[in-house]
């Protein structure tokens, strides 16, 4: 499914887990309760894609564009977002672990937003909208 085009596709609680999506055009499908561990998914468009209760767990995202999308309350422990762009993602609720990676310049960010809800598993409590500029503490 490498470089598939499934924009605007309703895929609700699909097992997708493993698949290999990389450069994948997923901008504004529906992926609300869909398992996604292990998906790879790095340079894939997924702007506006919604992704609500998504299981993303050790999901590989570098280079993802995540502009707009809805990840309330998806999982992304051990999930690899290296360098994608969530300018603008509902993130309020995600569960992420400390082996989760985040973009650089939001990784601080990232923790200050999130509560310890387990020895080494996170959750983001706030507003849950990324600003592309306000708050941004540079990562150390």
């Amino acid at each position: 499914m490498t470089g598939a085009d499934l924009s605007k596709v309703n895929l609700t609680n699909v097992n997708l887990s493993g698949a290999d999506l990389t450069g994948a055009d997923l901008s504004d499908v529906n992926l609300t309760d869909a398992n996604l561990s292990g998906a790879r998914l790095n340079v894939a468009f997924l702007s506006g894609a919604r992704l609500r209760g998504a299981d993303l767990s050790g999901a590989e995202l570098h280079h993802a564009i995540l502009s707009g999308a809805d990840m309330h309350g998806s999982n992304l422990r051990d999930a690899n977002l290296s360098d994608a762009v969530l300018t603008h993602a509902g993130l309020d609720g995600v569960i992420w672990s400390a082996s989760t990676v985040w973009p650089a310049e939001i990784h601080s960010e990232m923790h200050a937003r999130s509560i310890e809800v387990e020895p080494g598993v996170f959750q983001v409590h706030d507003q849950g909208e990324r600003s592309p500029t306000e708050g941004l503490t540079p990562s150390i």
